[in-house]
């Protein structure tokens, strides 16, 4: 798990500690695992349809962000896009105080995007389905079977 994130994961198991949770601590601590271990994720792909703002995807926790890329193009129905000319990036805001400060961080393709929401706060982050550039584009004819 990243080092950011533990702050989190510890702050979880304090809230899940009552009376009754302290004989079998262990057995809570699994509860939370389970509970964050799938998501939904909204990534924005206006680049391959504009009239759709965005998809929502439910994802695992264990998602790379190279799978999210396929899953993005299945869901519009382009398998036959090259998913190596894509990539995903987050925007995340910075301070409470100004929402439009933000910053832009391209993912590298065995990061876990689910991972990564759910260490920030919600509805700070957004995932966006991005071409590389100086790439030329190409199909290809798959059969599926």
């Amino acid at each position: 798990m990243l080092k950011h994130c533990t702050h989190y994961k510890n702050l979880q198991l304090q809230k899940a500690k009552s009376l009754p949770s302290l004989a079998h601590p262990e057995e809570n601590f699994a509860w939370e695992e389970e509970r964050e271990s799938h998501g939904s994720i909204r990534v924005h792909a206006s680049i391959l349809r504009k009239e759709w703002e965005y998809k929502t995807f439910g994802i695992s926790s264990e998602t790379r962000s190279k799978e999210l890329v396929n899953l993005v193009l299945e869901k519009y129905r382009l398998e036959s896009h090259d998913p190596n000319l894509y990539y995903i990036t987050m925007e995340t805001t910075i301070g409470r105080q100004d929402p439009s400060a933000s910053t832009s961080i391209t993912l590298e393709d065995d990061t876990k995007p689910l991972l990564l929401q759910m260490c920030q706060p919600a509805g700070t982050v957004r995932f966006s389905l991005k071409m590389r550039k100086g790439e030329i584009g190409r199909a290809s004819c798959r059969e599926r079977v």
